[in-house]
């Protein structure tokens, strides 16, 4: 399984996640979850941490309001790819069950 990094396309991640998704959900929601430390969690943590400890707080508040615009990107991104890929998908067939 690729590993998800800030530097990977989001698209092949997502892509390869979406496969797995009908045969094991709860995979994807690990995968998801890894995705948001690395691309959330982490790159706020440590602006943040960098920030406690920078004596020059416009420089540090700036470094701030880059990594949450860098962040948003990021989510923006990987949403409108899901979205892109539901559409690829089409819709699903339902089935009723018990008949």
């Amino acid at each position: 399984m690729p590993a998800i990094h800030n530097n990977q396309p989001l698209e092949k991640a997502l892509t390869y996640m979406m496969s797995q998704q009908s045969n094991q959900p709860s995979r994807y929601m690990a995968e998801l979850d890894v995705w948001t430390d690395s691309t959330i969690i982490k790159p706020l943590f440590a602006v943040w941490q960098r920030q406690q400890q920078d004596r020059d707080i416009a420089a540090a508040n700036e470094a701030v309001e880059r990594a949450i615009d860098e962040v948003k990107k990021e989510v923006r991104t990987k949403v409108l790819d899901s979205y892109r890929n539901g559409q690829k998908a089409g819709p699903r067939k339902v089935t009723q069950r018990g008949k």
